[in-house]
């Protein structure tokens, strides 16, 4: 039976699910759970998850609605699990933007 763990995600309720157990299950919940609810940038709390797949690569995390800016998750080879570092912020990029073939 799958844990589902319902948080917020700026001014949305996001519910997240994982079949895994043990130190896995925690893993995983710990990383939705320890997302910024608040853009860092401008400090609103319009953030959304995005997908985009440009031609090279997948890229995953969460855009502010208000002013653009992008937190990008890094992903472990192994699992492909999501995770951010302390030193993870959101960023505004200047100049040419990654091509969203397929956002979320």
């Amino acid at each position: 039976m799958a844990t589902v763990l319902k948080l917020k995600l700026g001014s949305k309720i996001l519910e997240v699910s994982t079949d895994n157990k043990g130190e896995k299950m925690i893993e995983d919940l710990a990383f939705w759970s320890g997302l910024p609810d608040r853009c860092n940038s401008c400090g609103k709390d319009t953030l959304s998850l995005f997908c985009k797949k440009p031609k090279k690569g997948v890229y995953y995390g969460l855009k502010c609605l208000n002013c653009g800016a992008e937190l990008t998750f890094h992903q472990h080879e192994a699992d492909k699990s999501f995770y951010i570092t302390k030193e993870d912020s959101f960023n505004i990029f200047a100049g040419k933007a990654i091509s969203d073939d397929a956002g979320v």
